[in-house]
């Protein structure tokens, strides 16, 4: 037969307690946890998860200073495209096209924004058949320009071969020209010679007689 499980009764529990006073020993099932225990348990469960606390926080901070430079410039760009900054715009009539240059034949345009970039690094390129040149005059609208000075070289590719042909000794063997009607001696104009004035709206350039 099974052992009947056996009742604490409150006189047995008192027993008990008066037994563990004099002994110094709690029995089991009877003890209980005493203020102190729980304060130095909190105490061990804070000091173990403190440094993970602080890693968490220092990562925070962290991720905080890298972003704010990038949260920084995308601000700047949202004002800036929010603000509409608008983009210059020429009307360039070019005249004195050669109508003898066959199908092949376009018109070249390139726009200098800065001397030190003059006829090296354009900003701004055209290029358009000189078939639809009328009476040799052709009208083009340059769109997107910096807002600023800005200076125009024009020639025609009689053949078609997208650059300016030049003789043994350099000279240009088909029609060119710059802004302002600007010429150079003994080659091109400089920059200050064909810059326009910022805002300007329309100009007229006229390629020179073939040589």
């Amino acid at each position: 037969m099974s052992p009947l499980p056996t009742v604490s009764t409150p006189g047995a529990m008192a027993h008990d307690r008066s037994r563990a006073s004099a002994t110094g020993v709690s029995p089991i099932g009877t003890s209980s946890i005493r203020p102190a225990s729980l304060s130095a348990a909190a105490g061990l469960a804070s000091e173990s998860s403190a440094p993970r606390a602080r890693l968490a926080m220092a990562a925070t901070n962290r991720i905080r200073r890298l972003a704010g430079p990038a949260l920084m410039a995308l601000a700047l760009i949202g004002g800036m495209t929010a603000g509409g900054v608008q983009a210059a715009e020429l009307s360039l009539e070019i005249s004195g096209l050669a109508t003898d240059g066959g199908p092949q034949a376009q018109v070249m345009v390139a726009v200098f924004a800065d001397a030190q970039d003059w006829l090296k690094k354009p900003v701004a390129v055209r290029r358009v058949a000189a078939q639809d040149a009328v009476d040799g005059r052709l009208t083009l609208r340059l769109s997107d320009l910096p807002e600023g000075p800005v200076a125009i070289s024009v020639f025609q590719d009689l053949n078609g071969n997208g650059r300016l042909d030049t003789n043994p000794v350099g000279m240009p063997l088909e029609p060119f020209a710059f802004s302002r009607q600007a010429q150079g001696n003994f080659g091109p104009p400089r920059f200050e010679q064909a810059v326009l004035d910022a805002g300007t709206t329309r100009h007229a350039i006229q390629l020179p007689a073939m040589p």
